[in-house]
C-alpha cells in the first residue's frame, strides 16, 4: 500500500525552481572563477602569464642568436623573425620587454596594474596581485645561462637588471628567483 505524501506535482515544481534560482547563479560564479583564473584554470599564481611570456621571449631569444650570433635588441625583431609568438591573453595583463646586445638579453614583464579584481557579478569574490617579473639569458663561456626573478611586492615599476657574478646571476634586491 502506498503511503500517502503531502508532495503535490505544484510543491515539487516550486521547489525545483527554487533551487534552480539559488544554483545557477552559484554555477556561473564557479565557472567565471575556472575561466578568469589567472592561468586559465583553479590553479596557479596571477604572474603565471608573465612567467610564461618571458620564458617564450627567452626561447624566442635564443632561436635568434642560434641563427642570427647576437641577440635580438626589441621585441618586434624578434616576433618577425622567429616562429614563436606570445599569446595575446599574456599581454593583456603584461607590457613585455626587450633589451638586448650581443652578448645578453634582457626580458622584462612589467604589469599592466598592480591589482586585478575578478568580479563580474559583484560579489567581491578575488582581487589578484601581479608583480614585475625580470629574466636574463646570456651567452657565458659557450653556454647559455639565465635567470628569472619576480618583485617580492606587487609593482608596476620596471624591474632593474639582474647581475652577472662570477658566471651567475643573481637577482636585484626585492626580488625573489622563480
Amino acid at each position: 500500500m502506498a503511503v500517502p505524501s503531502d508532495r503535490t506535482p505544484k510543491r515539487v515544481i516550486s521547489t525545483r525552481l527554487g533551487l534552480a534560482i539559488v544554483l545557477l547563479p552559484l554555477s556561473l560564479v564557479g565557472l567565471q572563477m575556472l575561466f578568469e583564473s589567472e592561468s586559465g584554470c583553479a590553479c596557479g599564481s596571477p604572474s603565471d602569464r608573465g612567467r610564461y611570456g618571458i620564458v617564450l621571449i627567452r626561447a624566442m631569444q635564443i632561436e635568434y642568436r642560434e641563427k642570427y650570433g647576437t641577440f635580438a635588441e626589441s621585441l618586434p625583431m624578434l616576433q618577425q623573425t622567429t616562429a614563436l609568438q606570445i599569446p595575446s591573453s599574456y599581454t593583456q595583463s603584461f607590457q613585455f620587454s626587450v633589451e638586448a646586445n650581443s652578448e645578453r638579453a634582457v626580458i622584462d614583464a612589467i604589469p599592466l596594474s598592480e591589482t586585478t579584481v575578478i568580479d563580474r557579478f559583484h560579489l567581491g569574490l578575488r582581487t589578484l596581485k601581479f608583480r614585475s617579473i625580470v629574466g636574463v639569458t646570456a651567452f657565458h663561456n659557450g653556454e647559455y645561462i639565465s635567470i628569472l626573478c619576480e618583485s617580492e611586492q606587487p609593482t608596476t615599476a620596471k624591474p632593474p637588471e639582474p647581475r652577472l657574478i662570477r658566471g651567475q646571476f643573481t637577482c636585484p634586491a626585492n626580488f625573489n628567483q622563480i
